[in-house]
C-alpha cells in the first residue's frame, strides 16, 4: 500500500518503541504488515506536535491489540485544518480499524 509517496515520509518499527520525532506538525499511521511486505492501516491521525503524540496515545490498545507492526510519519502543516482534510481522506479510502 502506499497512501503517500513524499521524501519526508519516515517509516518506523513500531514494535521497538524507540523512536522520536522533532517537534513539528504531522500526520501519521500504525500500520500492519502483510505476508506479501506492504501495509495495512490500522489508525490514521493528524497531530500538532510529533515528538509528544505517541507516548500515551488514546488508541494505543486498539492499535497493539491489531497488530501494528509499523509508524508511519511526515511533517505536514502547522494548520490542523489542512492535517485534519488529509487524515480524512485516508480514513475514507482505507477505513482502519481503530478509527471509529
Amino acid at each position: 500500500m502506499a497512501w503517500c509517496v513524499r521524501e519526508d515520509l519516515q517509516i518506523l518499527d513500531f514494535r521497538d518503541r524507540d523512536f522520536s520525532f522533532k517537534e513539528l506538525p504531522g500526520n501519521y499511521v500504525f500500520a500492519k504488515r502483510t505476508a506479501s511486505g506492504g501495509f495495512v492501516p490500522i489508525y490514521v491521525g493528524e497531530t500538532g506536535d510529533l515528538s509528544e503524540r505517541f507516548d500515551d496515545h488514546h488508541k494505543k490498545e486498539c492499535i497493539i491489540r491489531r497488530g501494528a507492526t509499523h509508524l508511519h510519519a511526515h511533517t505536514s502543516s502547522a494548520e490542523r485544518e489542512k492535517r485534519a482534510e488529509e487524515e480524512q481522506d485516508i480514513i475514507v479510502r482505507w477505513t482502519p480499524p481503530c478509527n471509529d
